[in-house]
């Protein structure tokens, strides 16, 4: 029987006992399968989750959830009534609990209390899991019930063909004083995430979990991406200081100014990216013979068609490791390549640390986006950072 497994950021815990009533099993069956059909088709948009912390136990935690979908206003997972007993539901416009002891939903009034108790929950490591199971989701569950101390990003490595993230999650071992690191491999290609457990020699994602996505301090990794400036303004460092949240990856922030390049194209275009405010720049770097490359093509020359022509939008191509301007030339010629390529040298190529296929949007000198590597979902994430800065 499959199973779709929230394991999400959790708020506070309560000591309230979790009630299994027939009656309370229809409502939350019920609002389940409501939101699954929303879910299904709109996993972004269906759910916001929150983090959790601890109060007087572990053992019975509540589950505080806040639902932005408007259609779901409960919004209850398939093991809402197993595990726990109160839960918070926000439709946009209201806060309410759902108790499954009382067999009720009431309003909540006061929701600035409710948004100030939240916003200083300490954090932890939330996983959207799709996994196949017939057991009881316990262990799986209890895995997310931990408060994060530190997370940190260790880089990006192939295991086999995955290009994965490698992140160390340190958090307090609750059964005892001591804290604890644990490792994951998060692959950006085919959608697993295993925990690593014997260090460099456990190299095989094959019995890992698939995951539909995954959130770090409420920042989600996609398939090919992992980028913060989507949100940005809620990665609570600042709210919750007790959380370090630590970026070790190779590559250029959102939001940090553009090391000062200047590129001249094979047409002797000049591009000074302190100038020209109004336009935003892709910078694109590739090389002759790179296969993600030849893969990211078809998707550049619809970029270049769809925003180039009619907006203040220049894609540039930076060839890293080709030096003959005439063979370079050539190949754009063949392919219907016709936004500006230059010949991008050593020291820009480690100012802008790049290594093909890497895509870089900037703004008034602003880096807007950094993406090394390509895969079905770049497309997407480049438009959703290129159409609200046009």
């Amino acid at each position: 029987m499959k199973f779709t497994i929230f394991i999400l950021f959790i708020c506070q815990v309560f000591t309230l006992q979790a009630q299994d009533n027939n009656s309370a099993k229809k409502i939350f069956d019920e609002s389940f399968k409501e939101s699954q059909k929303i879910s299904a088709c709109s996993y972004d948009a269906t759910w916001k989750i929150l983090p959790i912390g601890f109060k007087d136990t572990i053992y019975n935690p509540c589950h505080v959830q806040i639902n932005l979908n408007p259609k779901n206003p409960i919004g209850i997972d398939s093991f809402y009534y197993t595990y726990f007993n109160y839960r918070i539901a926000y439709n946009g416009k209201t806060f309410s609990t759902i108790d499954s002891k009382e067999n009720s939903v009431r309003k909540i009034t006061d929701t600035q209390k409710i948004r100030e108790q939240l916003s200083n929950m300490p954090l932890s490591l939330f996983v959207l899991f799709y996994v196949n199971t017939g057991d009881s989701p316990t262990q799986s569950m209890n895995e997310a019930f931990n408060p994060v101390n530190k997370i940190t990003v260790r880089g990006k490595e192939f295991i086999g063909n995955d290009l994965c993230y490698r992140i160390t999650v340190e958090y307090p071992d609750l059964e005892s004083i001591h804290s604890r690191k644990e490792e994951f491999y998060i692959s950006t290609t085919s959608k697993l995430l295993r925990r690593i457990t014997n260090e460099r020699n456990d190299r095989s994602l094959g019995d890992g979990h698939q995951y539909l996505s995954v959130e770090v301090n409420n920042l989600k990794i996609e398939p090919q991406q992992f980028n913060p400036q989507y949100y940005k303004d809620i990665l609570l460092e600042e709210k919750i200081p007790k959380v370090k949240f630590t970026w070790d990856v190779d590559g250029l922030s959102p939001g940090q100014q553009l090391p000062a390049v200047k590129i001249t194209a094979l047409d002797n275009q000049v591009f000074d990216f302190t100038h020209n405010k109004d336009t935003m720049y892709l910078l694109y770097a590739w090389f002759i013979g790179c296969s993600g490359c030849e893969q990211s093509r078809p998707m550049m020359k619809e970029l270049y068609e769809k925003y180039s022509l009619n907006h203040p939008f220049k894609i540039i191509g930076m060839n890293i490791s080709n030096r003959d301007e005439k063979v370079i030339q050539r190949y754009l010629d063949q392919k219907g390549i016709k936004y500006p390529n230059a010949i991008v040298g050593k020291k820009d190529k480690e100012l802008l640390k790049v290594e093909p296929p890497t895509f870089i949007l900037v703004k008034n000198n602003t880096v807007l986006l950094y993406q090394s590597g390509y895969g079905s979902t770049v497309k997407d994430m480049l438009e959703r950072a290129i159409i609200p800065n046009l």
